[in-house]
Protein backbone atom coordinates (compact mmCIF):
# COMPACT_ATOMS: atom_id res chain seq x y z
CA UNK A 1 0.00 0.00 0.00
CA UNK A 2 1.05 3.22 -0.63
CA UNK A 3 0.42 6.44 1.71
CA UNK A 4 0.88 9.35 -0.74
CA UNK A 5 0.73 12.31 0.95
CA UNK A 6 -3.26 13.49 0.56
CA UNK A 7 -3.68 10.78 2.43
CA UNK A 8 -6.15 10.95 4.94
CA UNK A 9 -4.38 9.70 8.10
CA UNK A 10 -7.02 9.95 11.25
CA UNK A 11 -6.34 5.94 11.77
CA UNK A 12 -2.85 4.90 10.41
CA UNK A 13 -2.87 1.58 12.64
CA UNK A 14 -6.53 0.43 10.69
CA UNK A 15 -4.83 -0.11 7.63
CA UNK A 16 -4.55 -3.82 6.79
CA UNK A 17 -0.69 -4.00 6.33
CA UNK A 18 1.63 -6.23 8.75
CA UNK A 19 3.93 -3.19 9.11
CA UNK A 20 5.36 -0.34 7.16
CA UNK A 21 8.39 0.58 5.00
CA UNK A 22 10.14 4.45 4.49
CA UNK A 23 12.53 6.02 2.82
CA UNK A 24 14.24 9.68 3.54
CA UNK A 25 11.59 10.30 6.49
CA UNK A 26 11.08 14.19 6.59
CA UNK A 27 10.54 15.12 10.29
CA UNK A 28 7.89 17.19 9.49
CA UNK A 29 5.46 14.86 7.76
CA UNK A 30 2.89 14.48 9.98
CA UNK A 31 1.81 10.87 8.41
CA UNK A 32 5.48 9.45 8.97
CA UNK A 33 5.16 10.46 12.48
CA UNK A 34 2.07 8.80 12.83
CA UNK A 35 3.29 5.73 10.79
CA UNK A 36 6.23 6.18 13.37
CA UNK A 37 3.82 6.35 16.70
CA UNK A 38 2.08 3.42 15.51
CA UNK A 39 2.14 -0.36 16.91
CA UNK A 40 2.99 -2.51 13.69
CA UNK A 41 6.53 -2.63 12.96
CA UNK A 42 8.44 0.03 10.44
CA UNK A 43 11.36 -0.15 9.06
CA UNK A 44 13.13 2.97 7.47
CA UNK A 45 15.72 3.46 5.22
CA UNK A 46 18.17 6.26 6.78
CA UNK A 47 18.41 7.62 10.18
CA UNK A 48 15.88 9.43 11.26
CA UNK A 49 16.10 13.13 13.23
CA UNK A 50 16.17 12.43 17.28
CA UNK A 51 13.38 12.93 19.54
CA UNK A 52 10.52 11.21 16.96
CA UNK A 53 9.05 7.92 17.31
CA UNK A 54 11.60 5.01 16.64
CA UNK A 55 11.37 2.71 13.98
CA UNK A 56 11.44 -0.62 14.80
CA UNK A 57 14.85 -1.33 12.39
CA UNK A 58 16.78 1.30 10.17
CA UNK A 59 18.86 0.23 7.12
CA UNK A 60 21.75 3.18 7.09
CA UNK A 61 24.35 4.21 4.44
CA UNK A 62 27.52 6.12 5.17
CA UNK A 63 26.72 9.15 3.13
CA UNK A 64 30.07 10.63 4.60
CA UNK A 65 32.22 7.89 3.67
CA UNK A 66 30.47 7.92 -0.37
CA UNK A 67 31.31 11.35 -0.70
CA UNK A 68 34.36 11.30 0.80
CA UNK A 69 35.46 8.67 -1.57
CA UNK A 70 34.03 10.37 -4.69
CA UNK A 71 35.45 13.84 -3.59
CA UNK A 72 38.96 12.15 -2.98
CA UNK A 73 38.76 10.39 -6.63
CA UNK A 74 37.79 14.10 -8.17
CA UNK A 75 41.24 14.86 -6.78
CA UNK A 76 43.07 12.42 -8.61
CA UNK A 77 41.70 13.12 -11.67
CA UNK A 78 42.93 17.03 -10.93
CA UNK A 79 39.53 18.50 -10.01
CA UNK A 80 40.70 21.37 -7.49
CA UNK A 81 37.01 23.24 -7.47
CA UNK A 82 34.19 21.02 -7.03
CA UNK A 83 31.29 22.24 -6.72
CA UNK A 84 28.31 20.48 -4.06
CA UNK A 85 24.89 20.82 -5.36
CA UNK A 86 23.22 19.38 -2.37
CA UNK A 87 19.84 18.18 -1.52
CA UNK A 88 18.01 20.84 0.03
CA UNK A 89 16.83 18.28 2.52
CA UNK A 90 16.20 18.43 6.29
CA UNK A 91 17.59 14.65 6.07
CA UNK A 92 20.74 13.43 8.19
CA UNK A 93 21.47 11.80 4.97
CA UNK A 94 21.85 15.25 3.02
CA UNK A 95 23.24 16.73 5.77
CA UNK A 96 25.98 14.00 6.19
CA UNK A 97 26.71 14.78 2.43
CA UNK A 98 27.09 18.26 3.22
CA UNK A 99 29.40 18.69 6.44
CA UNK A 100 31.29 15.81 4.69
CA UNK A 101 31.84 18.10 1.58
CA UNK A 102 32.78 20.94 3.82
CA UNK A 103 35.52 18.98 6.09
CA UNK A 104 36.74 17.69 2.59
CA UNK A 105 37.34 21.34 1.45
CA UNK A 106 38.82 22.32 4.47
CA UNK A 107 41.44 19.70 4.64
CA UNK A 108 42.53 20.31 0.86
CA UNK A 109 42.43 23.93 1.41
CA UNK A 110 39.76 25.07 -1.20
CA UNK A 111 36.85 27.07 -1.03
CA UNK A 112 33.36 25.23 -0.58
CA UNK A 113 31.41 26.24 -3.49
CA UNK A 114 27.90 24.76 -2.82
CA UNK A 115 24.40 25.31 -2.96
CA UNK A 116 21.05 23.39 -2.94
CA UNK A 117 18.75 21.44 -4.73
CA UNK A 118 15.38 21.46 -3.76
CA UNK A 119 13.65 18.10 -5.34
CA UNK A 120 10.87 20.21 -7.01
CA UNK A 121 13.35 21.77 -9.09
CA UNK A 122 12.69 20.61 -12.63
CA UNK A 123 15.75 20.45 -15.79
CA UNK A 124 15.31 23.54 -17.00
CA UNK A 125 15.71 25.31 -13.34
CA UNK A 126 18.61 22.98 -12.57
CA UNK A 127 20.29 24.25 -16.08
CA UNK A 128 19.50 27.43 -15.05
CA UNK A 129 21.29 27.09 -11.25
CA UNK A 130 24.41 25.18 -13.31
CA UNK A 131 24.57 28.02 -15.20
CA UNK A 132 24.97 30.75 -12.27
CA UNK A 133 26.98 28.99 -10.14
CA UNK A 134 29.76 28.67 -13.37
CA UNK A 135 28.72 32.34 -13.95
CA UNK A 136 29.92 33.08 -10.53
CA UNK A 137 32.67 30.38 -10.18
CA UNK A 138 34.42 30.06 -13.11
CA UNK A 139 37.04 28.40 -11.74
CA UNK A 140 34.49 25.18 -11.16
CA UNK A 141 36.28 21.44 -13.15
CA UNK A 142 33.56 19.33 -11.62
CA UNK A 143 30.60 18.81 -10.01
CA UNK A 144 29.00 16.46 -6.89
CA UNK A 145 24.99 16.33 -7.64
CA UNK A 146 22.95 14.87 -4.96
CA UNK A 147 20.84 14.23 -5.90
CA UNK A 148 21.87 12.05 -8.84
CA UNK A 149 18.23 12.88 -10.17
CA UNK A 150 19.70 16.31 -11.08
CA UNK A 151 23.50 15.35 -13.23
CA UNK A 152 21.64 14.79 -16.71
CA UNK A 153 20.23 18.63 -16.20
CA UNK A 154 23.84 19.64 -14.78
CA UNK A 155 25.63 18.52 -17.76
CA UNK A 156 23.36 20.04 -19.81
CA UNK A 157 24.13 23.40 -18.48
CA UNK A 158 28.07 22.67 -17.92
CA UNK A 159 27.67 22.08 -22.33
CA UNK A 160 25.55 25.52 -22.55
CA UNK A 161 28.10 27.21 -20.88
CA UNK A 162 30.80 26.23 -23.50
CA UNK A 163 32.51 23.55 -21.20
CA UNK A 164 32.82 20.09 -22.35
CA UNK A 165 32.56 17.58 -19.17
CA UNK A 166 35.71 15.35 -18.70
CA UNK A 167 37.87 18.02 -20.11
Amino acid sequence: MLVAPNTIHNNISSFAVDGFIMVDVDPRDEIALDILANPKPVIVGEAIEPGIPSPTRTVEFDHARCTRKILNHLWEQGARNVALMGASANQRWSIAVDEEYLRWCQEKGVRPIATGIDFSYNASMLVQLTQELIRNNPEIDAFLSVPESAAAAIVTGVNSTGRIPGE
